[in-house]
């Protein structure tokens, strides 16, 4: 049997020549990496900005539209999430919003009343008689004053993880300006930001107030400052 030729036998890889792929891989990672969570932070903040827009114009139409008058004093409240979503009967009535004023995704809202989305939960607040932030669920809508809430609602938009999934914390109210508290520490369900945490002149569980910081300190210590 003839022998192979000595210039055609394979020839693998040395051991240091694997070491420096390997060092050179792990280099492109380390910058790879950080580059593409800074991107997904900064993408997953302007769809919340986005989201909290929208839903100040359902709310601005919603009222504009007169549709709930709970107490019968021909002065029309702001709505809850699920009846802007029309996944809910109007309050005081038996019909639902149609067509609704936000996409039906708007509506997946848990127990507690928080919606997820964009990496960042999202709540929505109607005040009580004494201008507490009430979340959208079932139990509590009895307890929202229709002569407050003809006047004040608020949403908060805090990080599901906090570096991860985004930085700031959010938050808009009937006035419409969204503001954003770069250096809060809120983050998923261990640390979560009350009602009123950006506004001024109440207590920061209260939404009853038309003062915005902006930029200032809000009612939670924060520095807020206006989102763009």
């Amino acid at each position: 049997m003839a022998r192979p030729h000595p210039s055609t036998r394979l020839q693998g890889f040395t051991l240091i020549e694997v070491l420096i792929v390997c060092a050179i891989i792990a280099i492109l990672a380390g910058i790879a990496v950080p580059r593409f969570w800074s991107y997904k932070l900064i993408s997953n903040e302007g769809a919340v900005i986005a989201t909290l827009r929208t839903v100040a114009t359902a709310q601005a139409q919603f009222r504009t539209m007169q549709l709930v008058d709970s107490d019968g004093d021909s002065g029309f409240e702001y709505g809850t999430l699920l009846e802007l979503v029309g996944k809910r009967n109007l309050r005081g009535t038996s019909s639902v919003l149609v067509p609704p004023l936000l996409a039906a995704s708007f509506g997946m809202v848990d127990s507690n009343g928080r919606m997820m989305r964009h990496g960042y939960y999202f709540a929505l607040y109607l005040p009580d008689p004494a201008g507490n932030g009430l979340p959208d669920t079932i139990t509590n809508l009895p307890n929202i004053s229709p002569r407050l809430a003809e006047n004040y609602w608020a949403m908060v938009a805090w990080p599901v993880q906090q570096g991860v999934t985004g930085q700031a914390t959010y938050f808009v109210n009937q006035g419409g300006d969204i503001v954003k508290a770069p250096k809060a520490n809120y983050s998923g369900l261990a640390r979560i930001p009350q009602p009123g945490c950006a506004l001024q002149g109440v207590p920061a569980n209260r939404v009853d107030s038309y003062r915005v910081a902006t930029p200032g300190l809000g009612a939670d210590g924060n520095t807020w400052y206006h989102a763009r």
